[in-house]
């Protein structure tokens, strides 16, 4: 069996250290210059760690180039390939379009042409986000979006979704994982370097930047860890293949909590690791409903200075995507898994560790190993 994995971002390196801890032969599509690839593939070893570090091969690569960028040798090396996660891809949800529509579309469109020359393939699984419509509220349930009539608000959704469709036509034995927000591992709260929103949010209200959050009463948001996402996208990989299906790689409701609790465990972190922060006694965000948040994202268009138009900019782009109440249905992903789907503890035991090494690094370290908060030891 022989692993293509494209990418080594969060969520593909901890896919890749899961896929080498079953001595699975793994290659890994790295994009950049001949430094730059030199710099990731350090990255990568690094956390997959030396036991499996020499096991890996790193290849270098672009989805958005045609033949995915591969000189002659590599693809004659990726010819036994039988398993492609495809994980690379633009996330930002303040991409623009140029960006999101090469990255997500063109590039997802590179992999399946690609995967289409390989003679043992036996599964693609496509990896692409729970927060797909933001225009949606309620269940969402594990099927395709409409190809009419959805409206989207950030470029990320709408080339995540066109993707979708490409994945879906393309007639190979391929599977939609879509995942949930994912933030740092169960067991220790690490990941390779922080992500855009959930981190981004931590920054805002440890700053005292974050005044309210749009959020209807009682609103849950979906999150997982690092390691058990990745865990749960290598069994839906590895997994005998049959019809093309859509996977909903999240918490559930019972294991979700509410967008109050969510910031109520940044600031009860905060005030245990930080007690200068606490001497401040900066007040919780409100939480408002998001015409109130819209209207205050106006108001600072129109009266406040450059930083805190781009702050307010921000805010409403990383809060987009759970601006209106969510729960995913995961009927297909608790039957194709069993017990391993069900094996996630409610976020409130496993997020205090999770931000508190994001406390750590001050929200913005990843493995190159920044320099800690003096007279703290690392996590």
């Amino acid at each position: 069996m022989h692993v293509l994995v494209t990418g080594a971002g969060i969520v593909g390196s901890e896919a890749v250290r899961v896929l080498l801890s079953r001595r699975l032969r793994v290659s890994v599509l790295l994009r950049g210059s001949p430094a730059e690839h030199e710099q990731k593939a350090l990255a990568l070893r690094a956390w997959v760690g030396p036991h499996a570090a020499d096991a890996l091969d790193c290849v270098p690569g672009n989805i958005e180039l045609a033949e995915l960028g591969l000189e002659s040798r590599a693809r004659a090396g990726l010819a036994d390939v039988t398993h492609v996660l495809h994980v690379a891809a633009c996330t930002s949800l303040l991409s623009s379009r140029e960006q999101a529509q090469a990255a997500n579309v063109a590039g997802t469109a590179g992999v399946l042409a690609f995967a289409r020359q390989l003679p043992r393939l036996a599964h693609l699984a496509h990896v692409s986000t729970a927060y797909l419509d933001d225009q949606t509220s309620g269940l969402v349930y594990e099927r395709p979006l409409p190809e009419a009539g959805v409206e989207f608000h950030t470029e990320y959704a709408r080339s995540k979704a066109q993707a979708e469709a490409l994945v879906l036509r393309s007639e190979l034995p391929a599977s939609i994982c879509r995942l949930s927000l994912v933030l740092g591992r169960l067991s220790d709260g690490h990941l390779p370097r922080m992500n855009d929103a959930p981190y981004a949010l931590m920054r805002l209200l440890r700053d005292g930047l974050l005044s309210m959050f749009p959020s209807a009463p009682g609103q849950r948001v979906d999150m997982l860890p690092l390691d058990f996402a990745a865990e749960s996208l290598v069994a839906l990989l590895l997994a005998p293949k049959t019809a093309t299906s859509i996977y909903h790689v999240a918490a559930g409701k019972e294991r979700s909590p509410t967008i109050a609790e969510y910031l109520g465990s940044i600031q009860e972190t905060l005030t245990e690791l930080d007690p200068s922060w606490a001497r401040r006694g900066l007040p919780a965000p409100l939480a408002v409903p998001r015409e109130v948040f819209a209207r205050y994202v106006q108001t600072m268009e129109e009266i406040a200075g450059d930083r805190l138009r781009s702050i307010a900019r921000k805010l409403e782009g990383f809060t987009r995507p759970i601006q209106l109440p969510k729960d995913f249905d995961r009927s297909q992903f608790e039957s194709k898994l069993g017990p391993l789907a069900c094996e996630l503890p409610h976020a409130r035991s496993w997020l205090p560790r999770v931000i508190a090494h994001a406390f750590e690094v001050d929200f913005r370290g990843d493995v190159s190993g920044p320099a800690r908060r003096p007279g703290r030891s690392a996590s």
